[in-house]
């Protein structure tokens, strides 16, 4: 693992054990009522499986989490998740598995409860379930087939209790939309009108339409027999659009509309009315031209298209230029009617944007203003998760939870902030006395009870 690789070394490089700690410091009170499970994955190599080639977004998974309840922090445990080659490396036996056309997958990516169970998700692979303890049960496809794996980030249906997520592959059909029921079982599964190997990292959801990005980054064998794990490039050339697809029936009725290239990981918000639909996004101006070890071509920034369905026109405009990504919401919010979200301003460290922030921003789709929360010197921020304050709480109304790293010591924290007022800081933060790498997103299972 040569020591010069920018994603295997300082706040970026993996731990080398599993630890669990219990009855954790907490400075300032947690609130009532905050009683679960918080989880975050991210990429952790297994000792001695990453090399000159490995990519951030292909490395070994490892969940870290942390257990609150009556007000105190339980314990903190962090796991690697069990993939077949880290079993095989670990010596331990690999957890059930699913044929699929695709890679076994890291789980590193994004984890989300659905239908009361606990999943990580990678790119371009099958999810793993995990136990209450983190540890790893099982590969799944929710009954399926899903032979092309699940993007990074599928989306729950808050009205409907389903998941939605797609699946992208080299081969036709390009890219497949699946739909898994409130109970975990697959009902339906559609191949969506895309017509060359392009990858999709996130993607929108309304009450009547999926919002697809179909941009210029595409499969590429030259870049597949060189042994990159993530055999995808930037086409200079290649055109870019964004489609309204809808959400049942014949994807042949997706509506077009042609945008300039660019690079979307992630989809910050979205508000459908009338003839209109306003997406909100994190845009970068490329992916995998230059940079093939990670997802860091250019700056960050908050970005608006504006769907003119009646008219087939769009109207792109930038929100915030401040460099910024990982945007949050309120799970509970009925698709397409998004208000109130947070992101992470970032800052480069390292000649790199780092998936950690040193200020903490609120927005409301469709309004140019934010509240910030800049953090103490030499923290960063990860990733946060939205919970409610309770369960008829206000949409937006309750804590914003995310683990927060030390760049000048093995030292990490849990911070909790008010999300409706994240500026004025935390209102509660545990301490976790060991260094936790970088990563990227979390989630909150509350207590079964």
């Amino acid at each position: 693992m040569p020591d010069t690789h920018p994603y295997l070394q300082g706040p970026w490089a993996p731990v080398d054990d599993e630890q669990l700690l219990f009855d954790l410091e907490i400075e300032g009170r947690l609130p009532a009522g905050l009683d679960g499970l918080y989880v975050r994955t991210g990429p952790n190599p297994y000792p001695g499986r990453s090399g000159a080639r490995y990519h951030w977004l292909s490395g070994d998974g490892m969940v870290h989490g942390i257990r609150l309840g009556g007000g105190r922090a339980l314990w903190y445990r962090n796991r690697w998740i069990n993939a077949p080659d880290v079993a095989r490396a670990r010596q331990v036996p690999s957890p059930p598995v699913v044929d699929t056309l695709v890679p076994d997958g890291t789980g590193n990516a994004t984890v989300l409860m659905h239908a009361e169970r606990l999943y990580a998700f990678s790119e371009m692979a099958l999810p793993y379930e995990l136990s209450d303890s983190l540890e790893t049960l099982t590969m799944t496809d929710f009954g399926g087939p899903m032979p092309a794996g699940s993007i990074a980030h599928p989306r729950i249906d808050s009205t409907t209790g389903e998941l939605h997520t797609l699946a992208y592959h080299p081969d036709p059909p390009y890219l497949r939309h699946h739909v898994v029921d409130a109970a975990g079982r697959m009902r339906s599964v559609r191949e969506l009108p895309i017509d060359r190997p392009i990858l999709v990292h996130d993607f929108g959801l309304t009450a009547e339409h999926l919002v697809l990005f179909d941009l210029p980054v595409c499969f590429d064998e030259e870049t597949m027999f060189e042994g990159e794990p993530l055999p995808y490039r930037w086409d200079r050339h290649g055109t870019a659009r964004v489609g309204l697809v809808p959400r049942e029936g014949d994807p042949a009725g997706t509506q077009w509309f042609e945008i300039d290239a660019c690079w979307v990981p992630h989809v910050a918000a979205v508000r459908e009315r009338s003839d209109r639909t306003m997406i909100e996004v994190i845009q970068r101006p490329a992916l995998f031209d230059a940079d093939l070890r990670g997802d860091d071509e250019g700056s960050p920034s908050l970005q608006r298209f504006t769907l003119d369905r009646r008219r087939g026109r769009v109207a792109h405009e930038v929100v915030d230029p401040d460099e910024q990504d990982l945007p949050c919401q309120d799970g509970r919010t009925p698709p397409g009617r998004d208000d109130l979200y947070w992101t992470l301003g970032i800052s480069p460290l390292e000649g790199r944007h780092p998936p950690a922030g040193d200020h903490l921003y609120q927005h409301r789709i469709g309004r140019d203003e934010r509240r910030v929360y800049t953090l103490p010197k030499d923290w960063r921020l990860s990733s946060p998760t939205f919970v409610p304050a309770h369960e008829r709480s206000a949409r937006g109304s309750g804590w914003l939870l995310a683990f927060a790293h030390s760049m000048d010591g093995p030292a990490s924290r849990l911070m909790v902030f008010d999300s409706t007022r994240p500026d004025v800081g935390p209102v509660a933060s545990v301490s976790i006395p060991v260094r936790m790498p970088f990563g990227f997103h979390g989630c909150w299972m509350p207590d079964r009870g």
